[in-house]
């Protein structure tokens, strides 16, 4: 009877470590984890492979080790003999200081203004001309103040163009939280400003955002806009990105005349 107990003690570790059919199991179907930070989930089976959905916002080691790359939610999975198990990835922002501008291309004035939140109008100064709209907050010396949110419109005055700008100061606490979403390519535009993308390649970003200083040196700006007005060259080695550069000049004309 004792070795019949002692046996049955032996199986329980193998009982817990596979399912019923072959099929594996993950001990958690949902983590958090920060960007740039890691956390390991762990396989019924030992010899499974792992991969991720979405390689941009997390990636996934042999181990179940878990790196968030992006702010976002993607699924990793562990797989082994055509069965997959998987769990949920939310990768959280390290730096909430800022905040994006609304990105719905083609919306009318009157839909982006609607779309602000509450405490951007009813305390921030807002002001309009035929080039666009810009949101100016009461305090622009970092950190007191926050970013001047600007938007600029096509000839039809639809949504083009949207822009964050913040004094020169301010430009490594802006640049750590926009990382955290965006990727840093290899384009820039014509006068060098540097190209960021929501993915890694064009083929699969949505949103382009072109990040330079301002003629003066006085201010950082980052211009957001669709990647489909992004058009890759390749001159002298170093790839260029001739955009829809109205948008763009169009933010910085704007955020020039604003801070006189």
């Amino acid at each position: 009877m004792k070795k019949l107990a002692l046996a049955l003690v032996a199986l329980l570790p193998l009982a817990a470590s596979c399912s019923k059919d072959g099929e594996i199991t993950l001990e958690q179907d949902n983590v958090s984890v920060d960007y740039y930070s890691k956390v390991t989930v762990k396989a019924s089976d030992n010899d499974c492979r792992w991969g991720s959905e979405d390689e941009f916002i997390a990636t996934v080691s042999e181990k179940g080790e878990i790196k968030g790359e992006h702010v976002g939610t993607t699924r990793v999975y562990a797989e082994k003999d055509g069965n997959r198990a998987y769990c949920t990835v939310t990768v959280n922002p390290v730096y909430d200081t800022f905040f994006f501008p609304t990105m719905s291309w083609g919306a009318s004035k009157q839909a982006v203004k609607d779309a602000q939140n509450p405490s951007l109008v009813s305390y921030w100064m807002e002001d309009q001309d035929e080039n666009g709209i810009i949101y100016k907050s009461l305090g622009f010396n970092y950190p007191n103040g926050m970013p001047w949110v600007i938007y600029t419109f096509d000839n039809n005055n639809r949504l083009f163009g949207s822009g964050l700008t913040l004094p020169m100061s301010a430009d490594d606490m802006f640049w750590n939280w926009l990382v955290q979403y965006y990727y840093k390519s290899d384009y820039e535009t014509p006068t060098g400003g540097m190209i960021l993308l929501d993915a890694y390649t064009l083929t699969d970003s949505d949103n382009a955002c072109v990040y330079e200083p301002s003629a003066d040196y006085t201010q950082v700006i980052a211009t957001f806009i669709a990647t489909q007005h992004l058009q890759p060259t390749s001159s002298n080695g170093k790839k260029k990105a001739p955009l829809a550069l109205k948008a763009v000049e169009s933010i910085k004309n704007i955020a020039a005349k604003a801070a006189k």
